[in-house]
């Protein structure tokens, strides 16, 4: 039985789309900490880009090809766009999960490429 091949970009993008998506859950309700760092107004969202684009970064060291990297980067742009806004902004990220949306067309792009 041969063992699958997940190479280690993959495991990290994995790993940040969790942290700031995902990691934690109250209520049922499943957040990580772009939805926490991200209630700091303007500096939060700015921080957040940072593991996001890692993640696109990454997608990027795999070879994904231009019109997914296109769609990546316009899920990370609706992402820190809507959620700039006060209030609004925060609630959207509790639903809007960009870093597991992209973790997702990457990882799905690798299984149907390979």
């Amino acid at each position: 039985m041969a063992q699958e091949v997940y190479p280690r970009e993959l495991k990290a993008a994995r790993y940040w789309a969790q942290l700031t998506d995902t990691r934690f859950c109250v209520l049922g309700i499943r957040f990580g900490l772009d939805s926490l760092i991200g209630l700091l107004p303007v500096a939060g969202d700015i921080l957040m880009l940072l593991p996001a684009l890692r993640i696109f970064w990454l997608s990027r060291k795999l070879g994904v090809p231009a019109g997914l990297q296109w769609r990546m980067l316009f899920n990370l742009f609706v992402d820190f766009v809507v959620g700039a806004v006060p209030v609004i902004g925060d609630l959207f990220d509790l639903l809007f999960k960009a870093n597991q949306a992209n973790f997702r067309l990457l990882e799905n792009w690798y299984y149907r490429s390979a």
